[in-house]
């Protein structure tokens, strides 16, 4: 449980720094996966239970091409998503 909350937290870090970088707000984004301010709000808190399937529209909708990693569980690096 511990690890997915630091995968997602990772994930929303790297999401909200390629919007900031891009200029994307967060309607823009809603506009482009065609969903609620308030869904896009929801998504991007480090506690939400995203699945795969909608990570990967959110890093498509921001122009980016999502990949990741298997790990020892050792390992304590961050997961790059893009």
């Amino acid at each position: 449980m511990a690890y997915r909350d630091g995968v997602q937290r990772s994930f929303v870090t790297q999401v909200n720094d390629a919007m900031r970088q891009r200029g994307i707000s967060r309607a823009e984004l809603s506009r482009r996966l065609g969903c609620s301010g308030a869904r896009v709000t929801h998504m991007l808190k480090p506690s939400a239970n995203l699945k795969l399937e909608t990570m990967v529209k959110i890093v498509s909708a921001l122009g980016l091409d999502a990949q990741f990693t298997v790990t020892d569980s050792a390992d304590t690096h961050d997961v790059v998503w893009f």
